[in-house]
């Protein structure tokens, strides 16, 4: 239900959402509140984490979606823009954002590298 209330509230449930302030705020409580939630049968869990939203507004409309392969596994790749977005959203939150680019560059680019030498300095004393 969280997860859901902070989509609908703040467009987004990221690690930023799960802050102590973040988890405290009331107009996603609200929604989260407003959230029921059955478990079906006939998804390939746990291969997979698919879904159903059915969404109800106050007039009875509704707005169903379905996932059936959840985002970033083979069957729905994230685009390298998204792996990009997501990595800087969580490398920024231990490293200054130069360094953060650097590394991110460095590890897209791995499979290039002699030695990972490079990533571990600029990975070292992350967070600290």
């Amino acid at each position: 239900p969280y997860c859901l209330g902070s989509i609908l509230v703040r467009g987004r449930c990221g690690v930023d959402d799960f802050t102590d302030e973040a988890v405290r705020d009331a107009r996603v409580l609200d929604v989260a509140g407003k959230v029921d939630y059955v478990q079906e049968d006939g998804f390939d869990f746990p291969r997979f984490l698919s879904g159903r939203i059915d969404l109800r507004l106050k007039d009875g409309t509704t707005f169903t979606a379905e996932e059936l392969h959840q985002r970033g596994c083979p069957e729905n790749p994230m685009s390298p823009d998204d792996i990009r977005e997501k990595f800087m959203q969580n490398a920024a939150r231990s490293l200054p954002e130069p360094r953060a680019r650097e590394a991110m560059e460095l590890i897209l680019g791995l499979d290039s590298l002699d030695r990972v030498d490079s990533i571990c300095g600029i990975l070292r004393g992350a967070g600290g």
